[in-house]
């Protein structure tokens, strides 16, 4: 993986940079949005533009679509603790974006983190740090609409 200049932005495709890897980005964001057997079309349409930002080949879509499962759930796995938190951050945001962070989406967070080895600390900490952006950014939404 190439090394990130101090003081730039981390992109995904920084991170996210393997076929391997955005299969599992991909796939686990998905086991994500079916967790509460209520895929959104917020939640579908968020999935496929991170697959356009992260460069993921159709045919690399279609794997990740696959249904590949261990006792009931989707296998992911990603290589560096970069990749996890980054994962983590992103299924997270998939969570509220139809501002339906249900309890069965939690659970699954929970049990995806502990899968990879994400503390339930990091975890709070990474769930914090999201919902604050989210309000953040619906503050900015609500201030640009005065007139």
């Amino acid at each position: 993986m190439k090394r990130i200049r101090a003081g730039k932005l981390l992109g995904i495709k920084d991170v996210i940079n393997t076929e391997d890897s955005r299969i599992n980005y991909l796939r686990g964001l998905i086991r994500i949005a079916e967790s509460d057997n209520d895929k959104s079309s917020e939640e579908e349409g968020f999935i496929y533009k991170i697959a356009e930002i992260a460069g993921a080949s159709y045919s690399e879509i279609l794997k990740a679509e696959e249904k590949q499962y261990i006792e009931g759930h989707a296998r992911i796995h990603f290589e560096t603790k970069t990749e996890k938190l980054l994962f983590l951050m992103q299924a997270l945001y998939l969570c509220w974006i139809d501002d339906d962070y249900s309890d069965a989406e939690r659970a699954e967070i929970i049990a995806v983190g502990n899968e990879l080895g994400i503390t339930q600390f990091e975890i709070d900490e990474v769930e914090s740090w999201v919902k604050q952006g989210i309000d953040w950014m619906k503050t900015g939404a609500e201030l640009l609409r005065l007139e």
